[in-house]
């Protein structure tokens, strides 16, 4: 019975041994998995940083752009305002011109009947 005793601890204590190897193994990889999850973590992190940096930029960017805009409408209202000025004045040039015109061609033909008398 001793010996039976013996074989069963023998038995028992290798089986021990062989689970103790087991679960140092186990907690072996679950520490590999936990610094590889750290390592990403900390990767994602850095991605996520460059990119808020690289959102603040593109917002700044979009900031001049509706700058450049809200200038560029506002010279262009002023660009309407001015040639419609200059519209108006070219019509009232125009029309001054035309009766310049006719004045002349009046006195013209004045002088022409005068000199025939």
């Amino acid at each position: 019975m001793n010996e039976l005793s013996s074989n069963t601890v023998e038995n028992i204590t290798k089986h021990f041994v062989n689970q103790t190897g087991n679960i140092s193994k186990s907690i072996s990889e679950i520490e590999q998995a936990m610094q590889q999850q750290a390592g990403d973590s900390s990767e994602s992190l850095e991605d996520m940083d460059n990119l808020s940096e690289e959102i603040g930029r593109v917002y700044n960017i979009i900031k001049e752009v509706n700058l450049l805009i809200f200038d560029t409408n506002s010279n262009i209202d002023k660009n309407i305002i001015i040639i419609d000025d200059l519209r108006t004045k070219a019509i009232a040039t125009n029309k001054i011109t035309i009766h310049l015109i006719n004045d002349i061609e009046t006195t013209d033909k004045l002088y022409v009947t005068r000199s025939k008398e």
